[in-house]
């Protein structure tokens, strides 16, 4: 049973996460996590990780890099 930091009407519980609410939760967390930890990359990091992710937008990234 999860704990509230407040206080809850006594006989109140929350039931346990299904298997699919916990891939749905644990995917939207790492998807978070990723697209938090690729504005911290040092921009040659992040151009060339992105051409690996989208080879067709390469061009784009090579009129943008003035």
């Amino acid at each position: 049973m999860l704990q509230f930091l407040f206080e809850c009407p006594p006989g109140t519980e929350v039931p346990p996460l299904t298997h699919l609410e916990q891939i749905f939760g644990f995917a939207v967390l790492y998807l978070l996590l990723l697209s938090l930890i690729s504005f911290v990359l040092p921009r040659p990091w992040f151009v060339t990780l992105f051409r690996i992710a989208f080879p067709f937008m390469a061009g784009k990234l090579e009129r943008n890099n003035d």
